[in-house]
Order: structure tokens, then sequence, then C-alpha cells
């Protein structure tokens, strides 16, 4: 087979006709090529097959508002996970400076952006969890909400420490572009009236926002 291929890259550039033509060096150079192509294709594969060991992800945020920097890490959790759960954190907390949107308009938002991008077969549920004083009782509510989960997705320090220290495996997948996609930088644009926000969200969540009755405060 590698003599095949050599064969064809060496006639293919017409290398075999050429009076200098060392068959030797020529020959091994086209070797060498078809490795790395070879090897580079099982390497990559064999990443990809790592990062997509775990059943079941459970991907945590509060979504306020679901903007493009979660559509990255929830790319992220689609990876490391066959099937998702996604998780809306402090659904007790709404019409504040931090937490402006009721859990159902972020659910809605959630929901509408996993249909447009095709991912309702990946991300299989979408539930609530409100906060509680008690880090231990807040885990047992998020276990019993979830159901069976093996990593835990998140970028979240006091998230990552409770699930770490509940024997579960963390997933951070990063903040990327955080300059731009931070949530209190969005949540200010929108109190502000200022139309650079939706250029942060997925275009569902400017639907949303834009009809919904729920301002920030």
């Amino acid at each position: 087979m590698f003599a095949c291929f050599a064969s064809h890259i060496l006639f293919k550039r017409k290398i075999i006709m050429s009076p200098k033509f060392s068959f030797n060096t020529e020959f091994v150079m086209a070797c060498v090529i078809y490795s790395f192509l070879k090897y580079a294709k099982l390497f990559s594969m064999l990443i990809y097959s790592r990062m997509k060991k775990y059943r079941t992800a459970l991907f945590i945020g509060r979504f306020q508002p679901l903007h493009k920097g979660h559509l990255y890490s929830l790319t992220k959790a689609c990876e490391v996970g066959e099937r998702v759960l996604v998780m809306i954190a402090k659904s007790n907390s709404f019409k504040t400076e931090n937490d402006p949107w009721h859990w159902s308009i972020r659910k809605k938002m959630l929901m509408e952006v996993v249909e447009r991008l095709g991912l309702s077969k990946k991300i299989i549920k979408i539930f609530t969890c409100p906060d509680y004083p008690s880090d231990q009782y807040w885990l047992r509510q998020v276990e019993k909400r979830a159901g069976k989960f093996e990593v835990v997705v998140t970028n979240n320090e006091w998230v990552a420490e409770i699930m770490e220290k509940a024997g579960y495996p963390v997933y951070r997948s990063g903040l990327w572009r955080r300059e731009t996609l931070e949530g209190v930088k969005i949540r200010k644009m929108i109190r502000e009236g200022r139309g650079d926000w939706v250029e942060r969200v997925p275009e569902p969540v400017v639907e949303i926002l834009s009809r919904s009755e729920k301002d920030v405060s």
C-alpha cells in the first residue's frame, strides 16, 4: 500500500520521469508524508474518542441571559458526553440586577436555542434547581433532579469544588471571548438600552427578550 501511494504521488508530480529522480529518496519522502497523514488522522480520532468518554454530562449555568459563551460551553458538553443534561441554577432568584429573568424565561431561551441548533436528541433534559444555604443540600437536590450523570461541565469554581468533593469529574470548558461575552456586561447593555447586546446572544434569545415583559430592573 505504501508503494502504490508513493508511486502515485511521484507520478503525479512527474518526479519518476525526471532524470534527477532518486527513487530511494523520493520514495522515502512519499512514505513519510503518507505515514504523517495516516497517524495524524488516528491521533485526532483518539483525542475525539477520549473526550467523548462519558455517557451523560451535566452542564450547569444561570443563563442570565443565555449568550454565545454559553453556547461554546454547551458545545463542549456535547463533545464530552454522549448525551447532556442542562441545569438552570438559581431558579429561585429573579428581578434583581444579577438575576433579572425568571427561570421560565431562561428555560424558554434554552429550549429555543437547542431546537434551532438541532440538538434536541443530544440534550435530553433541561431542568431547574434553586439555591440553598447548605452546599450539601444543594448537591443532593441537583442529583435528585438530574438523575444519573458521570461528569459535570462548568466554569464556576464554587460548583466545581462541590462536585469534585462529591467525587464527580469536572470538565472546565474555558471562558470563550470572556472580555465581551460576560453576563454582567450584557445585562448592563440591556439595562442601558444599548443595541450591541444583540451581537452577543443567539438570535432566539434576542427574540424572546425583545417580546418579554420582564425587563431588567
